[in-house]
């Protein structure tokens, strides 16, 4: 990468680059995450013209929010899916509680939830919760569970707006970002 008239020098392209190095930096609320795009740190050294694109098409990607219990999923989630410049992720949590207050802040398209997230509520509960706040917003419930109860659980009111994908059964990225830009669609 080089830098381009009116880019950045010295120790500023130095933390661009650390930066680009990580898609998520972590904040200071335990198992919660902002994800940080490559194209916003790269977006310091381009021009003004090549900086307006990037953010015309960040205001066009869906903002997603990704609530999984498992650390490693997590992460692996954000990774592929901020790669995709058709997704902006805004958050992650790692429990139900902080899903619905994140949620709130984040203020996501879509949210790519666990159903069982170990304490707290469920990935169901958070996501009524999350729902009453937000009618517009879609839920992409992931399970290892094949248990239909839990959309069952469900009243067809509360369907709209709601996906369920079991995580075996995906399996390829493309399933998934069909499933978030669905529910992204209503």
């Amino acid at each position: 990468m080089h830098a381009v008239q009116g880019g950045i020098e010295g120790s500023q392209r130095a933390r661009c680059m650390g930066l680009c190095s990580k898609s998520l930096i972590e904040t200071s609320d335990p198992g919660v995450s902002t994800a940080q795009p490559i194209w916003q740190c790269l977006s310091l050294t381009l021009s003004r013209w090549e900086r307006g694109f990037l953010e015309q098409s960040r205001s066009m990607a869906i903002k997603l929010m990704i609530v999984e219990n498992e650390a490693l999923y997590r992460d692996m989630l954000t990774r592929v899916l901020s790669a995709d410049p058709a997704f902006n992720i805004v958050a992650t949590a790692a429990d139900g509680v902080t899903a619905i207050q994140t949620a709130r802040r984040a203020a996501p398209d879509v949210i790519l939830m666990d159903i069982h997230m170990g304490e707290g509520p469920t990935g169901i509960e958070a996501g009524r919760r999350i729902k009453k706040a937000r009618p517009s917003v879609g839920i992409v419930l992931l399970s290892m569970y094949s248990d239909k109860e839990y959309l069952s659980s469900l009243t067809p009111q509360e369907a709209a707006g709601w996906s369920y994908l079991l995580k075996s059964s995906v399996s390829d990225v493309e399933t998934l970002t069909r499933a978030i830009e669905s529910a992204a669609a209503g």
